[in-house]
């Protein structure tokens, strides 16, 4: 997650999905990607740090999963 999207973003994007979605370009790609929004969760700053601490660290330490087809 923190390798496609900086720590600028990620906390507005926690905190208000539906808001990003109005006006910033990378939440509409998604959205035309995946054809469904992004909930809000309202998540408090503390959950949205908490997120982002988690993001960085599993960055890091989790390889990625191949679909089932790749493998």
């Amino acid at each position: 997650m923190t390798k496609r999207r900086n720590d600028a973003w990620l906390p507005k994007w926690l905190k208000a999905p539906d808001a990003m979605l109005q006006s910033d370009s990378d939440a509409k790609a998604m959205l035309e990607k995946y054809k469904l929004p992004m909930p809000n969760q309202n998540l408090s700053e503390v959950e949205i740090g908490e997120y982002i601490k988690y993001f960085h660290w599993a960055d890091e330490n989790v390889e990625p999963q191949q679909p089932a087809a790749a493998r």
